[in-house]
């Protein structure tokens, strides 16, 4: 508990082994040829040169760096604490090694790490904790803290590796250029952020925040590991990327370009298709939730439908070229019309339209197991001959209608449903109501 002032002019601090205090203040000129342990705070109030020394903080209680000397050059620092912290009150720097071994090292007010020759920090804590605005540091942590309220600006260049947690606070952050790679063995989680680049060169086990949303505005190396994805949402949100192979919850696309499928890929909860294009590259994307699309679908691949808990909302200008419903929820179409431009596959489960259509587009078609649209199917008429199955009916009964046309001078759509009960007009008609189907089929030419 004791503290020591170091003072006058000239004075040398030497000898074999090292020499620890509690707490040490340095208020005339002192060289130090001796490595020197503090438990407690470093205050520098005078002339500190380090030669070739090593100055480590170890003990258990928080400790300060502070002083009227700013900055303060050491030789090799190294924070040894047991669960307690050592804080910058003043700009330091080095000549030798930064090493955190354990503890947590506050860097304060400073705009950015300490600057040192070389770094080893993979076994404790760095804590970015100033109140204005500081740039994370291009190199390799053990668990990477944020804390304070200033902004946060991560490398843009270099790769931030993080071998521990990622505590990303409340700030706010610029991460344009950079990379974060979760570099463990052992299992991390991703937290909730607006990255450019994110990898997992450690290839452990990995879970993505459970709320919030992780962005990726460039590329997402996933490496070999097993993700969790629970509650998660992921958002690529940069230009041309593509989306890796991966069980997500939500998925969602932003920014602009076309965003490729690696691989065979699933959404437990909703896809977002929300700016550029989508490709699927081949493969097929398989979503339990519901889909927002305001993007063109393209690829030989599909978007399937399945294992929801209830119907599957599609809303969205957007368009799909081969789109497959295997639900017996079904599919509910809200605020657009359903566009297939080719080949709508239905497996099990109705469409339900309500206002709204399904379009086949003109080089489109419709492959049928079980279930049809219930409300409003629109299809492409060639001229010439041809001949159309309309795969229609009501919630329980499927009630197609095939029509063949013949000597067609101009091509169109035809928009064909059912209706309950029978015809407004019936009692005009030649139809007995007491012999009628008690049903009618509207066909609707649009050109």
């Amino acid at each position: 508990t004791s503290s020591v002032t170091l003072s006058g002019s000239g004075k040398t601090i030497s000898g074999g082994g090292s020499i620890t205090f509690n707490n040490l203040t340095i208020s005339g000129s002192i060289t130090s040829n001796q490595n020197i342990g503090v438990t407690g705070n470093f205050t520098n109030n005078g002339t500190f040169t380090p030669s070739t020394n090593t100055v480590t903080f170890s003990g258990s209680s928080d400790a300060t760096i502070s002083g009227t000397t700013s900055p303060t050059t050491f030789n090799n620092l190294t924070v040894s604490k047991t669960s307690a912290s050592v804080s910058l009150g003043i700009d330091i720097s080095g000549n030798g090694a930064l090493s955190v071994s354990s503890g947590t090292l506050k860097i304060g007010s400073m705009s950015t790490l300490p600057t040192f020759n070389t770094y080893s920090l993979t076994g404790g804590t760095v804590e970015y904790n100033g109140s204005s605005s500081q740039t994370v540091a291009a190199q390799n942590y053990g668990n990477l803290t944020s804390s304070g309220s200033g902004a946060r600006v991560l490398a843009s260049s270099g790769t931030i590796g993080i071998a521990g947690t990622f505590t990303t606070g409340s700030n706010s952050y610029t991460t344009t250029g950079s990379t974060v790679d979760f570099t463990s063995s052992s299992s991390q989680t991703i937290p909730a952020l607006s990255y450019n680049n994110v990898s997992n060169s450690g290839n452990g086990n990995r879970t993505i925040a459970s709320s919030g949303t992780v962005g990726i505005g460039g590329t997402f190396s996933i490496g070999s590991g097993t993700y969790t994805t629970t509650g998660s949402t992921v958002n690529f949100s940069g230009s041309t990327q593509s989306i890796p192979a991966l069980a997500y919850n939500n998925l969602t696309t932003s920014g602009s370009g076309t965003k490729t499928l690696s691989g065979t890929t699933s959404a437990s909860g909703n896809l977002s298709l929300s700016a550029g294009s989508f490709a699927d590259g081949g493969n097929t994307l398989t979503v339990n939730g519901n889909i927002t699309n305001a993007v063109a679908h393209s690829g030989t691949g599909k978007i399937l439908l399945s294992g929801g808990s209830s119907a599957h909302t599609l809303s969205g200008s957007g368009s799909y070229t081969n789109l497959q419903l295997n639900d017996a929820n079904g599919i509910s179409v809200s605020s657009n019309d359903l566009t297939v431009n080719g080949t709508l596959t239905l497996s099990s489960g109705n469409i339900t339209t309500s206002s709204n259509k399904v379009i086949i587009g003109s080089s489109g078609s419709i492959s049928r197991t079980s279930g049809h649209v219930v409300g409003n199917l629109q299809k492409n008429v060639v001229g010439g001959t041809s001949s159309k199955t309309f795969e229609i009916g009501n919630s329980s009964n499927y009630l197609p209608v095939d029509i063949t046309f013949t000597s067609v001078s101009t091509s169109g759509n035809l928009t064909v449903s059912t209706t309950n009960g029978d015809h407004p007009n019936i009692a005009t008609s030649l139809i007995r109501s007491d012999k009628s189907v008690n049903r009618y089929w509207t066909l609707i030419n649009v050109q």
